[in-house]
């Protein structure tokens, strides 16, 4: 749709997502200077590309509750949230269908300590998916997440970027510690049919709500 396509999304989450140890520490560079590099970095192999997301879930397996459903009134988000995990290849999950948003179930729940990390196609083959909006929530825009055990975390919106697509500050993304935070991701700019990715990666981060 409008020159979008599905496949990008995937595919090209797919591609910034597998990053080794050594692409882990140039993000982390790249974030401590405020100038993401755009520079491609291939893993050395799948098993080394997997192992930060590894590591960090091994962290999260004990989590309290689960997320259920992600409401952003803003944008028209009513949203089933669906557990994803890391591909054989390394890459992050996404959900298996259009309207439903993917938690990444290594890291932190909604609400816990570091970042919650929450995934969303763009569009399908042929209508906007459930992400379309992302793009168009400014901060102070309102998120919930209900979680299993019947709670409801609030957070409000504190940033919204977009990134060239392998230049995403993945090392700030995936934290398991630190204040609690809540990370939206999706694709943005412009579709290349040529290479099969989109230009941007759109992220939302969110922090809780201070109670009035």
């Amino acid at each position: 749709m409008h020159g979008r396509h599905a496949v990008g999304w995937a595919g090209a989450l797919a591609i910034s997502l597998l990053l080794g140890a050594a692409a882990v520490a140039l993000w982390a560079q790249a974030a401590a200077s405020g100038q993401p590099t755009a520079r491609a970095i291939a893993p050395a192999s799948p098993r080394a590309a997997a192992a930060p997301l590894e590591a960090l879930a091994a962290l999260h397996q004990d989590a309290p509750a689960d997320p259920l459903r992600l409401d952003i009134p803003a944008i028209g988000v009513d949203a089933p949230v669906q557990p994803v995990g890391v591909l054989p290849g390394g890459a992050l999950g996404v959900p298996e269908n259009w309207s439903s948003v993917g938690w990444w179930d290594g890291g932190p729940s909604p609400g816990q300590a570091g970042d919650a990390v929450i995934d969303g196609h763009l569009d399908s083959w042929t209508a906007p998916a459930v992400f379309w909006s992302l793009d168009r929530l400014v901060v102070g825009d309102g998120i919930t997440v209900t979680l299993s055990d019947g709670t409801v975390a609030r957070f409000t919106v504190n940033s919204i970027h977009a990134y060239p697509y392998q230049a995403a500050p993945l090392a700030s993304i995936f934290t398991a510690s630190g204040p609690p935070r809540i990370t939206l991701i999706t694709c943005g700019g412009a579709w290349s049919a040529s290479r099969q990715i989109y230009a941007e990666r759109v992220v939302v981060t969110a922090v809780p709500t201070s109670a009035p």
